[in-house]
């Protein structure tokens, strides 16, 4: 049996590995992630998870829900790729719970001809305010069994009787996709089954936990706001809770809105007597038994516009207080690129964290990974080397022979192993070489790796060889392994431009529709763009373009472009 999870991650760091571990743990095999655009480490917090396969993100082309449906469009694409058995809808702050096995459960309620699940979600509460050094799930330890119905007038006027956290939440769903079957807005329902085949009993809840520390509360009211301004038609009702609690953070009085959605002790003691509450331990006993993700794994809460990934300039700084260590000696004659000297590796690490951010993590991100690396040059291997980021191979490949000479020589004794590529190439190569072509034979056998990089590279080819190094990669990235590269991109080239008539392959502009035509043919699916051209983010709906500035300062006018084999 294969059951999959779709959820929507915006902005919610402080809670989504903690999602992808419980969920997994509870028998997951793939969840699925809608990413808003988090940009306050929430990508980096699960960049584990991506890793290994068991979280895929998809990058939404656009917060105005009319153009984009996140849980529909994720249930389309899993339908394309081959389907589940079951697939479960939830938001990454509610967990399923249940003291028995719930994949059992799926199990027989497939037997029994179910096509869907109807499953009660519980707010939690407990004594707060949580404190900053301790995990809020401790805390969470009181469910609300007996919650108040909000009619109408309270929600509209805004005003409550009792603290949001005592109202009653809709249930969410779980399916058996197949044509046809669509979930409403919310996932509060199926469209499609009828009430003889929705199991409304099941032994499972949701435990819903929206008010965790203040940070990520604060948070997400901000980014719940500028989620409604773009959908303006929205009903006042939906959200009605978010809508609330923005006024009021406008009127200054969030802070003590949160402490009001905590008990202390007196009132948890009442409230449980008359049955309004019921101690519920599943969260709390999971983080006691040692649960919660490793540190490196957690993501941070911050404010909006933070920069994902990490930045170049700390860690060098970093290395520059520590005692010297190893460093990929090449003779600056041999260096390309704009940095000929010893400060080389300082790009190359730019370069890395680039790379990283928009692969959706840290330098961290390269830990345990093996790279194949394009047009390598000499920059990001010295930074490989000299600030020890951590992968377990590498492989750069170039036309330059001399420069391939000098750094298998110099990485003696390290991950690193490098090739000639023997072929023309009329900026950087030899020019009696022959031309790159599909027909090429890589140096590489039937080896594959986590990562294919070409930084830069494609600056400098033309149509020709750009189709051709798609088609001769794709064989080389392992199952679930992706391919970052960068290039010129502008909706004002339909193929193919060169901006400098003596110097062709000196900055080669692409058209984003040949190069996704290329992609595709070669067996690629794109996952994500960065650009800092608004016109390219506002001509390209079909691609999930971001803004480049999101990952980086320094990314210049180069695109960053992440892709993954066709069907993954």
């Amino acid at each position: 049996m294969k059951w999959a999870l779709i959820t929507g991650m915006y902005n919610v760091a402080d809670v989504a590995a903690e999602f992808c571990e419980f969920h997994l743990g509870l028998g997951v095999d793939q969840i699925l992630v809608a990413d808003y655009g988090s940009d306050d480490g929430t990508m980096e917090a699960i960049a584990p998870y991506i890793r290994s396969g068991a979280v895929r993100v998809t990058p939404v082309p656009t917060h105005h829900f009319a153009e984009y449906d996140p849980s529909n469009a994720l249930l389309a694409e899993l339908l394309d790729q081959g389907g589940a058995d079951w697939v479960s809808f939830q938001d990454p702050d509610e967990f399923l719970a249940s003291d028995f096995d719930v994949r059992a459960s799926l199990a027989e309620a497939a037997a029994a001809g179910l096509e869907a699940v109807e499953v009660r979600r519980y707010n939690m509460t407990g004594p707060g305010p949580v404190a900053e050094d301790e995990h809020y799930m401790s805390r969470l330890t009181l469910k609300v069994v007996n919650p108040d119905i909000r009619n109408l007038p309270e929600r509209i006027s805004r005003s409550l009787p009792s603290p949001w956290i005592f109202s009653k939440v809709s249930p969410k769903m779980i399916l058996r996709p197949r044509a046809g079957l669509t979930v409403s807005v919310g996932d509060h329902a199926i469209l499609g089954v009828s009430n003889r085949a929705t199991w409304f009993d099941p032994p499972f809840e949701l435990l819903h936990i929206p008010v965790r520390g203040f940070g990520s509360f604060e948070l997400k009211v901000e980014t719940t706001k500028a989620y409604l301004e773009l959908n303006p038609e929205f009903e006042q009702t939906m959200g009605w809770h978010w809508r609330r609690w923005i006024d009021i953070r406008e009127e200054d009085g969030l802070r003590q809105e949160y402490a009001g959605q905590f008990v202390d002790s007196e009132q948890a003691e009442a409230l449980t007597g008359a049955h309004k509450l019921e101690t519920d331990p599943h969260l709390a006993d999971w983080i006691a038994r040692g649960r919660v993700p490793p540190p490196e794994a957690r993501g941070r809460v911050a404010r909006p516009g933070a920069v994902v990934g990490e930045d170049p300039r700390a860690i060098i700084r970093r290395r520059a207080a520590s005692p010297p260590g190893p460093v990929l000696e090449v003779p600056d004659r041999l260096k390309r690129g704009g940095t000929r000297d010893s400060t080389s590796a300082d790009a190359g690490l730019e370069a890395l964290c680039e790379a990283a951010a928009c692969l959706g993590g840290g330098l961290e991100l390269f830990a345990g990974r093996s790279m194949l690396d394009l047009g390598c040059g000499n920059k990001q291997a010295e930074a490989i080397v000299k600030y020890e980021v951590g992968l377990t191979r590498y492989l750069g490949l170039d036309v330059s022979a001399p420069l391939i000479d000098a750094l298998q020589a110099a990485a003696a004794g390290t991950v690193l192993e490098f090739r000639h590529l023997d072929v023309l190439n009329a900026m950087y190569g030899q020019p009696d070489r022959p031309p790159l072509s599909a027909q090429t034979a890589l140096p590489l056998g039937e080896e594959t790796f986590d990562i294919v990089h070409a930084w830069g590279l494609f600056a400098h080819v033309d149509d020709r060889d750009l189709g051709a190094c798609f088609r001769l990669l794709r064989p080389h990235v392992t199952p679930g392994g992706r391919f970052v590269f960068t290039l010129y991109l502008t909706p004002e080239v339909e193929t193919v431009s060169f901006t400098d008539p003596e110097r062709p392959l000196f900055r080669v502009l692409f058209g984003p529709g040949f190069v996704n035509r290329a992609l595709t043919a070669a067996g690629w699916r794109v996952e994500r763009v960065f650009t800092r051209d608004t016109d390219l983010r506002r001509d390209m709906p079909g691609w999930p373009v971001r803004d480049i500035r999101e990952v980086s300062e320094r990314a210049g006018g180069m695109a960053c472009v992440v892709a993954v084999p066709a069907g993954s």
